[in-house]
C-alpha cells in the first residue's frame, strides 16, 4: 500500500505543470530577456474543447409520476382550495390515512 502511494505521488510530482513565471525563474531568466511566449493558460496547460460528456453516461428519460404521486397531488389540490397555506406533507398524511381506511 505504501509503495503504491509512493508511485502515485511520484507520478503526480513528475507530471505537475509548471507555470511560466517559475520556468523563467528556474532557467535564470527574467521577464525582460525571456523569449516571447503564448498567452498563459490556467495551470500551464492548453485549453481544449470537447463535445463528449465527462461522465460517459447518457441521460435517462424520467418515468413520470406514479399512481401514488398522482393521488397525493389530487388530495393536495383539494386541501389547497380549502386552506392555501397547507403543505405537501399534510397531503401525504391525508393520503396515507385514506389508503389505510380503504377510501383511496
Amino acid at each position: 500500500m505504501a509503495r503504491m502511494l509512493y508511485i502515485i505521488c511520484a507520478y503526480i510530482v513528475e507530471n505537475m505543470p509548471i507555470n511560466s513565471a517559475n520556468k523563467n525563474a528556474n532557467n535564470g531568466m527574467n521577464r525582460m530577456n525571456a523569449p516571447a511566449e503564448e498567452e498563459p493558460t490556467m495551470g500551464g496547460r492548453r485549453k481544449t474543447r470537447s463535445n463528449k460528456r465527462k461522465g460517459g453516461k447518457s441521460r435517462k428519460m424520467g418515468k413520470g409520476a406514479s399512481s401514488w404521486n398522482k393521488k397525493v397531488m389530487e388530495i393536495y389540490r383539494e386541501l389547497k382550495k380549502k386552506n392555501p397555506s397547507v403543505k405537501l406533507g399534510a397531503a401525504m398524511k391525508e393520503a396515507s390515512k385514506r389508503k389505510k381506511a380503504g377510501k383511496l
